[in-house]
């Protein structure tokens, strides 16, 4: 196992493997950090910087479901799906840690669906997935 992403609570979890069964993995991850100034005003002088502290941090990547590699593309998109307009509070985990130092919400998914067969079933679906950290409770 590569790594995982999802909910216990919801038990709508994806799992990133490559087997003799199944490829799922993902691409292009990017992860930002920032962090917060304030400016305060001095007169007739140059504003002063103080740091305030770090904002929350955010994910990007991509993961293709594709039905020849064995997974279900709609029935993987549909917890990403759900997962989202939930609000749920997600784990990341990768290489057997958890990614972060918090857990994360997904804010933005954007879905392809790049290839319907002739009876109308999904084939494959390209997901664009964005997470943001969420530094709240989660019990």
């Amino acid at each position: 196992m590569i790594g995982a992403i999802g909910s216990k609570a919801i038990d709508d979890v994806i799992i990133f493997e490559v087997s003799d069964k199944r490829i799922l993995t993902f691409d292009g991850f990017k992860r930002s950090n920032k962090i917060t100034f304030a400016k305060n005003n001095v007169l007739m002088g140059k504003p002063v910087s103080e740091y305030v502290g770090q904002e929350l941090d955010t994910i990007t990547f991509k993961v293709s479901f594709r039905a020849q590699l064995g997974t279900e593309p709609r029935a993987e998109a549909d917890k990403l799906i759900y997962l989202h307009r939930s609000g749920a509070v997600v784990t990341l985990i990768l290489w057997g840690k958890a990614f972060g130092t918090y857990r994360w919400v997904i804010t933005n998914l954007d879905m392809d669906w790049t290839l319907i067969n002739k009876f109308g079933y999904c084939q494959s679906i390209d997901c664009g997935i964005t997470l943001e950290e969420y530094a709240g409770r989660w019990d």
